[in-house]
């Protein structure tokens, strides 16, 4: 039996490599140590991390037909944009990803309970920022 923290490694590392493979600044960095499943991603625009939090939402099972927008957060210096469609009482291990709207727009995901859940949200994020790239580099990120 493969315990949680294992299943949820596993899950923060393929979102990683597939994000790392379109040309996205991410970290840890692929065969990096991990010490968590949080991972970060540099997508380089404001277009492109409002893109992947609305794919994140829509693809959840709570709350897929709201759209998440930037707010000022306590705590927080810029605006922050939440996607937790799938967050209920504070649970930690849920699919849920954030980031604050300033450069360089870098998103933290959390990659939920399960990898199949993962994959569809993945293929609608990947679908969702490469319609907001130049010719499939990420804007902003080769600067």
């Amino acid at each position: 039996m493969v315990d949680n923290a294992t299943v949820n490694f596993w899950k923060a590392l393929s979102l990683q490599w597939c994000l790392a493979s379109k040309g996205y600044k991410v970290q840890p960095l692929p065969r990096a140590p991990r010490h968590d499943t949080v991972q970060a991603v540099q997508l380089g625009s404001c277009v492109c991390l409002l893109a992947f939090c609305e794919a994140v939402q829509r693809s959840s099972t709570v709350g897929s037909f709201t759209k998440p927008i930037a707010v000022t957060t306590p705590g927080y210096a810029s605006e922050v944009i939440f996607a937790d469609g799938t967050f209920i009482d504070g649970s930690t291990s849920e699919l849920s990803c954030d980031g604050p709207q300033r450069k360089p727009f870098t998103l933290f995901c959390q990659s939920g309970t399960h990898w199949t859940q993962l994959g569809l949200v993945l293929g609608d994020v990947l679908k969702s920022i490469s319609c907001r790239t130049n010719f499939g580099h990420p804007l902003g990120v080769w600067v």
